[in-house]
């Protein structure tokens, strides 16, 4: 099998750093939006969509959030942990000879990140963060992961704990993992719906 990442809220438990680093972005163009709500949007969609939503309603310009947005992150990338049983399971996965990689909106850091908590288990690492590649829900990602290293869509999953990440699999005509705890809205039923990462060794 082939199982493609999201990185934030799926591997990583992440949102802590994220959200202190979009609150400073909103704080610094006097933005009123509590941290529920900013939260609440983020997992919805995505940190650049709550930036495109506040460009149309202020006229704050987009790339001006997005260069305050980074370098933030800079201070608060390190402010993360792993999910629970995410190096057991993926550690399992690669001895059964599956091909893992992963697809995120995460930027540069993830880099780091990757080489320093799961060096050697990942193909390939694609981030949309400021890259060519098209962001979620769009399928260029996926597909040019499929086409590269010839992935069956029929043993392909896309893993994410977000309702963007299942709509991507969708988009990509392949199968998906939603990986929560709670009970979200979805446009497009996932393939499976797991509460710990371990649950993916059972699927087949």
């Amino acid at each position: 099998m082939n199982y493609i990442f999201d990185v934030d809220g799926t591997l990583l438990d992440s949102y802590g750093g994220i959200l202190e680093s979009v609150m400073e972005v909103l704080n610094l163009n006097n933005y009123k939006m509590d941290k529920e709500d900013a939260l609440d949007f983020i997992l919805k969609y995505a940190v650049f969509d709550l930036f495109y939503k506040i460009e149309k309603e202020e006229n704050i310009p987009f790339n001006k959030m997005v260069d305050e947005y980074k370098k933030s992150r800079l201070r608060t990338q390190d402010n993360y942990s792993l999910m629970p049983n995410c190096l057991n399971m993926l550690n399992e996965l690669k001895k059964k000879g599956d091909k893992l990689f992963i697809f995120t909106h995460k930027g540069e850091a993830i880099n780091h990140i990757v080489k320093k908590e799961f060096d050697g288990i990942f193909i390939d690492v694609i981030h949309a963060f400021g890259n060519n590649f098209k962001r979620k829900p769009d399928s260029y990602s996926i597909d040019y992961l499929v086409n590269k290293y010839n992935l069956n869509k029929e043993e392909t999953y896309y893993v994410g704990d977000r309702p963007i990440d299942i709509d991507c699999a969708y988009n990509s005509n392949i199968k998906s993992i939603f990986y929560n705890k709670n009970d979200v809205k979805l446009i497009h039923n996932p393939t499976y719906k797991i509460k710990d990462l371990i649950e993916i060794l059972n699927i087949n």
